[in-house]
């Protein structure tokens, strides 16, 4: 995201999700998704784990439970049985603020790494693809300061040296685990210039992972990663504005809109010579969600009925080969149902509006 979006989805997860439902965040979702069964109103069948479409193509899931030792059997049960073929896990580590070096992992925000482990084992189980992604927060933000602000006072060597404990750790995990991705960063636009950084942390990347690699670049700098060519597949996260008037599009304008991305996608993949994966796309469910996707308004009233046309428009767009070769919806975690306003489609309409197009990506017609 760019430096605009500074409050976002992660204010939310970090206020709703861990930080002020504190230690009730795990018995409430753990209620919702008890020993695998899906929680959200519907049933559903797991795609088998003999996958022959190697397109990824389903939901992202943060590890984001104020337990660092929590259970997401459920949630994954849920995510596989919504006609998912893999899974984008997500951990969280900390620096204070945009200036520092340290990055650690945050108690009540960050998972253990045996938590991470046991998520990916239990992923493969329910027969999904598995990836994993490192993100990191920042423990004091505000407008403009956000992780893709970034600016250590100690310089990009010292940060990288940090990053690599916190990022190549979390390679290892997902090589012993047998993961299908791993993601080197996410949303660090302004530490996207220091070429060599990334190039050595590629490679000691590559060192320790055996599988594909990527970076998630942010909908807006996505063309300005130069060390593109050392990576195995684009990432993107996709979000576009798609109103600039209009507080309730329809959903023929919701597809209208995506003209513009979609070629942004297309043209971004024909330069690069390589695979694109949408790494995050996703929407609050809030009035007026369309015009800036990035950012979550508390003031806006919910609104899971344009969330499910917003995810709909989007599977549309980018189910087609020509412009994505696969995608992750953000973020499958989260409270879920009628009152919740964030991303989460879980016990809402956009859930089966998502399985329709991830279970007519591969090949089984659309169903809902």
């Amino acid at each position: 995201m760019s430096a605009r979006s500074a409050l976002t989805r992660r204010d939310l997860l970090r206020g709703t999700l861990a930080g002020v439902a504190g230690a009730g965040l795990a018995s409430a979702v753990g209620r919702a998704a008890v020993g695998g069964a899906v929680a959200d109103g519907t049933g559903g069948t797991p795609v088998s784990a003999g996958l022959r479409d190697e397109r990824p193509r389903g939901f992202s899931l943060g590890l984001f439970a104020s337990d660092p030792t929590w259970d997401y059997g459920g949630m994954l049960a849920e995510i596989a049985a919504r006609g998912a073929s893999d899974v984008l896990l997500v951990v969280a580590w900390y620096q204070d603020d945009e200036r520092a070096t340290a990055i650690t992992p945050e108690p009540g925000r960050s998972p253990a790494d045996a938590t991470v482990r046991r998520a990916l084992r239990q992923a493969r189980d329910l027969g999904l693809r598995t990836a994993l992604m490192p993100i990191v927060r920042l423990r004091h933000e505000g407008p403009g300061r956000w992780r893709g602000a970034i600016a250590p006072a100690a310089g990009v060597d010292a940060w990288f040296a940090e990053y690599g404990h916190f990022a190549l750790g979390m390679a290892r995990i997902a090589d012993e685990s047998g993961a299908a991705r791993f993601a080197v960063g996410s949303e660090l636009v302004s530490l996207e210039a220091a070429e060599g950084g990334w190039r050595r942390l590629v490679g000691e990347a590559r060192a320790r992972f055996g599988g594909r690699l990527l970076y998630s670049a942010n909908w807006d700098h996505a063309d300005a990663l130069p060390f593109a060519d050392a990576l195995d597949e684009v990432g993107v996260n996709a979000y576009f504005p798609l109103a600039v008037d209009a507080v309730q599009p329809s959903p023929a304008a919701l597809r209208a809109a995506w003209r513009g991305p979609r070629r942004t996608l297309t043209d971004l993949k024909r330069r690069h010579g390589k695979p694109l994966v949408v790494t995050e796309v996703g929407y609050p469910a809030r009035r007026g969600a369309a015009r800036a996707p990035w950012r979550i308004d508390p003031a806006a009233p919910i609104d899971a009925a344009l969330q499910a046309d917003l995810l709909d428009a989007a599977c549309e767009a980018l189910s087609d080969p020509a412009v994505a070769d696969g995608l992750f919806v953000w973020n499958w975690f989260g409270y879920g149902g009628p009152s919740d306003g964030g991303y989460s489609p879980r016990g809402k309409p956009g859930a089966a509006r998502v399985e329709s197009w991830l279970r007519r990506m591969g090949g089984e017609g659309r169903q809902a």
